[in-house]
C-alpha cells in the first residue's frame, strides 16, 4: 500500500475529474483557497470497475470520471512487490480535505489519497505440507484471511508527466 499510494499521488489520478476541474472556471479568482468552506468536502472511491462519490461530489458535477489505465498502473506497481495482488483487491480513495487553490499547477484540488488492500489471504507454506496430516488428505485450509490495510499521503501534482 505504501508503494501504491506513493505512485498514486504523483501520477494521473484514477478519478479523472481531478485533472479536469478548474477552480478558475468554477468562478474562483486565481489564488483563492479551495478549502472546505469554498468547495464542500467529498470522497471519491475507486475500484477496478469505476469511481463513485458515496456522499456526492458536486465540485465535479456528480461524476468523478474513471481512468482504468491509471488504476492498473497503481496495481502493477504494487504487484512488483506482491504478485498475488489482483485489481479487485485494491481500492483507491481521494478525499478533499481543504487543500489546493484556484489556478494551481497540476490539480487545483489536492486530495488526501489512500490506497487500500482487501480480500487477501496469508498462505503458510507449512500448512500445505502439514494440512493433509492435520485435516485429512482432501481438506487443506486455503489460507488465513488478512484484514484490510491502507496507506495515505497528501496528493502532489496528480500528473504522470508533471504539472502543466
Amino acid at each position: 500500500t505504501q508503494l501504491g499510494v506513493r505512485y498514486a499521488v504523483e501520477s494521473d489520478p484514477v478519478a479523472s475529474a481531478f485533472t479536469s476541474y478548474s477552480g478558475v472556471d468554477a468562478g474562483f479568482v486565481p489564488g483563492t483557497s479551495l478549502d472546505t468552506s469554498n468547495v464542500a468536502a467529498f470522497t471519491v472511491r475507486c475500484t477496478s470497475s469505476g469511481c463513485t462519490c458515496p456522499g456526492g461530489c458536486s465540485a465535479f458535477g456528480g461524476s468523478p470520471g474513471f481512468e482504468l489505465a491509471a488504476f492498473t498502473a497503481i496495481v502493477d506497481k504494487m504487484r512488483g512487490i506482491f504478485p498475488r495482488i489482483q485489481n479487485g483487491n485494491v481500492v483507491v480513495e481521494y478525499r478533499h480535505v481543504g487543500l489546493g487553490f484556484a489556478g494551481r499547477l497540476g490539480a487545483d484540488i489536492v486530495p488526501a489519497v489512500t490506497v487500500e488492500l482487501q480480500g487477501l489471504t496469508f498462505d503458510f507454506l507449512l500448512l500445505s505440507f502439514l494440512g493433509p496430516m492435520l485435516y485429512g488428505a482432501t481438506t487443506v485450509p486455503a489460507g488465513i484471511p488478512m484484514p484490510s490495510f491502507a496507506a495515505t499521503l497528501t496528493g502532489e501534482d496528480l500528473a504522470s508527466a508533471g504539472p502543466s
